[in-house]
C-alpha cells in the first residue's frame, strides 16, 4: 500500500507522533540530563550539544532495541 503526502502533512504526522511519545513517556533521560546539565551550570550550547548526542542515542535505542512503535514509525517516515 503506498500513500502519497505532501511536506506539511508529514510534518504534521511528524508532530503528532512526537507529542504522543512525550505523553507516553514524559520527560525522557536525554531531557533530564540536558536539565541537570544547565543546573549545574552547563553553558546551554554545550548542554545542547551533548542533548543531541544522548537523544540520537536514546532514540536508536527505543527503535532498535524496545522496537517501540512509535520511534519505529517516525524513523520510517523521516526516511521517506
Amino acid at each position: 500500500m503506498k500513500i502519497y503526502l505532501t511536506k506539511k502533512e508529514l510534518g504534521i504526522i511528524k508532530k503528532l507522533l512526537s507529542e504522543q511519545i512525550e505523553k507516553s513517556i514524559g520527560i525522557s533521560p536525554p531531557q533530564e540530563t540536558y536539565i541537570q546539565n544547565i543546573d549545574s551550570g552547563v553553558t546551554s550550547e554545550k548542554a545542547k550539544q551533548q542533548f543531541i548526542i544522548d537523544n540520537k542515542k536514546y532514540f536508536s535505542y527505543m527503535r532498535v532495541v524496545k522496537k517501540d512503535p512509535f520511534f519505529r514509525l517516525i524513523h520510517k517516515l523521516s526516511k521517506s
